[in-house]
């Protein structure tokens, strides 16, 4: 097995860990007041110009707001 297979099994491994944290901080604050949801995107790594696939990658936390409420506090004001 070759050093880049194994390496892109680690980012995959590394990215699911990520993810799973994400999930269960999302879990553990459910009913916390003014906690908004958290999602972790994830992208194929592309090595070189050939297009091999090397992994995954995490990108940048989203946080998942309801815009209604906010909505309708700005039209009341």
């Amino acid at each position: 097995m070759s050093f880049q297979a194994l390496n892109a099994a680690l980012a995959g491994l590394r990215v699911a860990q990520q993810q799973l944290t994400t999930i269960s901080n999302n879990v553990s604050n459910a009913t916390t007041p003014g906690y908004s949801r958290k999602i972790l995107p994830q992208s194929t790594q592309v090595i070189n110009s050939t297009g091999q696939i090397i992994g995954v990658q995490s990108e940048t936390l989203i946080r998942k707001v309801d815009l209604n409420p906010e909505k309708q506090l700005w039209t009341q004001v």
